[in-house]
């Protein structure tokens, strides 16, 4: 079951007084943590890319 928006905001507020405590800005945290997901699935991104590059557009066509 999805969690309520009301338990999002606790959890988060938690999150931001731990690390607080601990000296981590909660925004610096976040887009570590951003950034940990997109490095650990960056080969289904270049994948991805790669598939758009060797694939001509044939839907557009420019005049």
């Amino acid at each position: 079951m999805a969690a309520t928006k009301a338990e999002k905001k606790d959890a988060k507020d938690l999150c931001e007084l731990i690390l607080a405590s601990q000296g981590i800005s909660y925004d610096d945290w976040l887009h570590d943590q951003h950034n940990a997901v997109v490095s650990k699935h960056s080969n289904i991104l270049k994948k991805a890319v790669k598939q758009m590059v060797s694939k001509p557009a044939t839907s557009e066509q420019h005049n």
